[in-house]
């Protein structure tokens, strides 16, 4: 079968695989402008004066411009036209049961049971997968109906990248702890001088002792200051300053310490830090458990796989592909749903085409985002999808769709501080790897 659009050849005879017309539609469409050209337009007959260009003949003119026009416009219609492709006779709705999709079997129909879509992008959800480790989650999405599941390298597997920042994170959080309970052991202090009436007291006898022994200091300075040498009397002199300064210092504590905005000060001060320091131990026992499950032996140990119907599963198999950033696993069962491929070449990667990403960003599960095709890019002899949808934290794995909801790639990675700038590895790289897998 070859498309009379663009001249695709293949075996279906229902839709284009490569631009998406649905033939019939097509056929219909093109029999319409065929007739419509057929049709013989009726001559107009106008009184003209036999001289002059009056009215009528500027009439007659504007007719037959008009018909020509109109002429001209059929036979563009007819060489160039566009074929919109319909898709509402297509799409699943949410009244639909089991009973009305006989031909679905096994995890396919359980979710399709659960989880009825209502379109080709919900449809391609469902066939979306949930990908949680010791140390990270990410997505997924089923390729086949043997359950292949496609996902990023880095989303199952731990690389000592990772773990040499994770261990440098560790570090700094122990300093931050440190620090932390070292002040708050100060504002503790401070704070309990506050409601210590005896400190007060204490404080106030200090004081009255400093002013005694001043005192005595100045009365020893006037009554032998021509008597003393010079360097006794610069000692006393320097005793007199010492005791003014600590009855300044400790009268401007007592002030300080017992004013009532210092002592709410002091409250909210404890307060905050003792909320600093909790994240931060929770935040260290957090990494420390994620460095731990690093080391826990063979990729895929404690990886769940978590379906759309809350189903959970375990890792049964895992390939990884050595030069991209891919691996495809198992989980052990058959008939899932599983997202129909676009193509396997760059045709319909065209920028400024429409796509979707389906993902888990932040454990937001089976989030729906969307953008175009920004481009293509190479980086070291491979290519990418660059797109502005957004891939955040946890779409890593997921699929990129288009909207027939035909997976065209795998959400891998985004630029760091920048927006509206990631990237996604073509379909066909996934085939090219584990092709010998997928069914």
């Amino acid at each position: 079968m070859e498309c009379p659009k663009c001249k695709h050849k293949q075996e279906s005879d229902f839709e284009c695989e490569a631009c998406g017309i649905i033939f019939e539609k097509y056929y219909k469409r093109q029999k319409e402008l065929e007739e419509m050209n057929e049709q013989e337009v009726e001559p107009v007959i106008l009184p003209v004066k036999k001289s002059g260009t009056g009215p009528f003949t500027w009439i007659a003119f504007g007719v037959v411009i008009s018909s020509l026009v109109f002429l001209g416009y059929q036979f563009y219609l007819k060489n160039n036209q566009k074929e919109s492709v319909d898709i509402s006779d297509r799409i699943v709705t949410s009244s639909n049961k089991v009973e009305d999709r006989p031909d679905l079997q096994g995890v396919a129909k359980q979710i399709y049971q659960a989880r009825p879509p209502r379109n080709y992008i919900e449809t391609a959800r469902n066939a979306t997968v949930f990908i949680e480790t010791g140390w990270g989650l990410g997505s997924g999405f089923f390729i086949d109906a043997e359950c292949h599941i496609v996902t990023n390298r880095h989303v199952v597997e731990f690389n000592q990248n990772d773990r040499t920042a994770l261990i440098e994170q560790l570090k700094q959080l122990d300093r931050v702890i440190k620090r932390e309970e070292k002040e708050i052991a100060r504002v503790e202090k401070q704070s309990n001088r506050v409601f210590d009436d005896n400190f007060r007291r204490r404080q106030m006898k200090e004081i009255e002792k400093r002013k005694e022994k001043l005192n005595t200091l100045k009365r020893k300075y006037s009554d032998y200051k021509y008597k003393l040498s010079y360097d006794q009397l610069e000692s006393l002199e320097a005793g007199i300053e010492h005791e003014e300064d600590e009855i300044d210092r400790i009268e401007k504590e007592l002030d300080m310490l017992y004013n009532g905005n210092y002592q709410q000060e002091l409250i909210e001060e404890l307060n905050k830090r003792k909320n600093m320091l909790n994240q931060a131990k929770k935040q260290y026992e957090k990494y420390t458990e994620k460095l731990e499950n690093s080391k826990s032996g063979a990729v895929g140990d404690d990886i769940k796989v978590t379906l759309i119907d809350d189903t959970e599963h375990r890792i049964v198999n895992i390939e990884l592909s050595e030069g991209l950033d891919l691996a495809l696993l198992s989980i052990g069962l058959t008939g899932c749903p599983y997202i129909e491929v676009a193509g396997k070449d760059e045709s319909y990667l065209e920028q400024g085409k429409e796509v979707f990403t389906v993902g888990s960003p932040v454990g937001l599960r089976y989030t729906v985002t969307s953008g175009i095709v920004s481009g293509l890019r190479s980086y070291a002899g491979k290519t990418y999808i660059q797109t502005d949808a957004p891939i955040n934290p946890g779409n890593s794995g997921g699929p990129l769709i288009d909207n027939s909801g035909r997976v065209i790639g795998v959400n891998s990675a985004i630029i760091k501080n920048t927006e509206g700038i990631g990237f996604a590895i073509p379909i066909k790289s996934v085939f090219d790897e584990f092709g010998n897998y997928i069914n």
